[in-house]
């Protein structure tokens, strides 16, 4: 083993005793099962005393994690284009774009200490979900004064009112903050044609069934389905939603 591994994992550390399990749990009772799962310490955490090289735990971990992950395969590194290049708050900003072999173009935000040259230590920003579908990289950049309110509410509550990925720019790194597929204003609009599509369809299907009855109650039903949607999405407790159909309730 590695000195520098040693020093971080000396000889009396415990590595083999499950870790101590708490009874809180973000997905409640299903908590202890969820824990029974995993053998301690897994079969690929470098605390396993099987691991002997960091090089050879290395590459098993990679090609397993690659093997669950399943990335498509892509024969050529995709052309970036430089949309827009501007300079705030002390950052150089490109927003940029690509496009992959499948799907729409992906949009990101590349921010960097300005009149940086050379390399520099990276971070791949992952915005989050936070019950927003609409915005996406605003969620943890700050690119002008002209913040939207939404998004500076955001950033107050979620980050201390800091985008924390201009932090980490100014701190030295380059940080590449990529928009999640359906998020953000071209995610929204895809979700948008996909219900659309969906209800056509079952609208046209419930007037051959039941005339105009049949799609008073469709209508009725989406109604009352896209509102426990778009409420529970709003307040972003995607655990405790509530669906009412029918006056059931479905925890």
């Amino acid at each position: 083993m590695p000195d520098y591994v040693s020093a971080l994992m000396p000889d009396s550390l415990d590595t083999t005793s499950p870790m101590p399990f708490s009874e809180k749990s973000i997905i409640g009772a299903y908590g202890p099962w969820a824990a029974g799962l995993v053998n301690q310490p897994p079969a690929l955490s470098f605390r396993n005393k099987q691991w002997k090289s960091i090089d050879k735990w290395r590459e098993e971990a990679l090609a397993k994690t690659l093997d669950l992950a399943a990335p498509p395969k892509i024969e050529k590194t995709p052309s970036v284009k430089i949309v827009k290049k501007y300079t705030y708050d002390g950052l150089d900003i490109e927003e940029l774009t690509w496009q992959l072999p499948y799907g729409n173009k992906t949009e990101a935000i590349l921010l960097k200490p300005t009149g940086s040259t050379g390399r520099l230590p990276a971070v791949l920003g992952l915005h989050d979900h936070g019950g927003n579908k609409y915005f996406g990289t605003r969620k943890i950049t700050k690119t002008s004064d002209d913040q939207h309110p939404m998004m500076t509410t955001h950033q107050d509550h979620y980050y201390g009112g800091r985008a924390w990925a201009n932090e980490l720019a100014k701190r030295g790194y380059v940080v590449l903050v990529w928009l999640v597929l359906f998020l953000g204003l071209l995610g929204f609009f895809l979700l948008l044609c996909v219900v659309f599509g969906c209800c056509g369809f079952c609208v046209w299907w419930c007037f051959l069934i039941g005339g105009r009855a049949g799609c008073v109650v469709l209508f009725y039903c989406l109604w009352v389905v896209g509102g426990c949607l778009y409420w529970g999405g709003v307040f972003g407790h995607v655990e405790r939603m509530v669906f009412v159909v029918g006056g059931s309730m479905i925890l």
